[in-house]
């Protein structure tokens, strides 16, 4: 092991004097979100991310080993299944905590679809008839419904003081529900002014039977005071068409008072 570190750092030195940047290859597909993400965390000093849709911790890992984010993670999961693969995974890590609750508009109690594929599972139900006319077979495959559960929804902005730890001031909120996300962030309402940057994922083709179409979120988004800062592909179909995306968006009125402190992402100080 020892060896291998001491030939990495004299790669990367020898690289670094040839004015080039040595890469792992593990981290090549995501680098472009990683690298953003990370820009947008150190711009808005973030220090609590709220996960919502955990599923088994894969945004967490993202956070820690990708983009290197050190502070809170306050992830949500309703799925018991889910639920206890992320209890155990998260006794190493003290600054991440935990709720078995789903996040939508109201509160209350509803029924969770749970898929083949379990990264898939959402309220909505999987829209059969547009995706065997689109020709997404393998989507046909994972969403085959394989039970029901009935899960605790709540409204984020009836839960917030409950849920943000007191010393967070600066929150970024990540939805990934399988086409409930605007639900999420409709039962963020009250407490959005908190929410400084979000991460969605929105459908491009339509996955789920009465997802908000991607262009409405769009407007509905903005019209909430938020502006995008990137879109990332999340999927795509054989034929390369965009199933959905990944949209990275941050708060008009916090640019604005970044921009009277002079504050700026790394590189762009002259930029408008």
């Amino acid at each position: 092991m020892r060896l291998k570190s001491g030939v990495a750092k004299v790669a990367e030195t020898v690289a670094s004097h040839l004015g080039c940047r040595l890469i792992p290859e593990w981290r090549l597909a995501n680098l472009e979100q990683t690298e953003h993400l990370a820009q947008v965390f150190r711009l808005l000093s973030i220090d609590c991310v709220l996960d919502v849709g955990a599923n088994i911790g894969q945004y967490h890992e993202f956070l820690r080993v990708f983009t290197r984010y050190a502070g809170r993670i306050v992830s949500f999961e309703p799925v018991t299944e889910m639920y206890e693969h992320l209890e155990r995974q998260r006794a190493g890590d003290p600054l991440w905590s935990l709720h078995r609750l789903a996040l939508g508009d109201a509160d209350t109690t509803e029924r969770i679809n749970i898929l083949s594929e379990r990264t898939l599972s959402s309220f909505l139900a999987p829209n059969e008839e547009g995706l065997r006319q689109m020709g997404y077979q393998k989507y046909l495959r994972e969403t085959r419904l394989e039970r029901t559960e009935e899960v605790s929804v709540r409204r984020l902005d009836s839960i917030h003081r409950d849920v943000i730890p007191d010393a967070a001031s600066r929150v970024f909120l990540k939805s990934d529900t399988q086409g409930y996300d605007m639900a999420v962030i409709r039962g963020a309402a009250g407490c959005l002014d908190r929410v400084l940057g979000l991460q969605i994922e929105l459908p491009i083709r339509e996955v789920y039977r009465g997802s908000a179409e991607y262009l409405d979120a769009m407007a509905e988004l903005t019209e909430l005071g938020y502006a995008v800062t990137a879109f990332f592909p999340v999927q795509r179909d054989s034929t390369l068409r965009v199933i959905n995306v990944d949209c990275i968006m941050i708060r008009e009125d916090e640019t604005d008072r970044l921009r009277q402190l002079g504050r700026h992402a790394p590189g762009h100080a002259e930029r408008p």
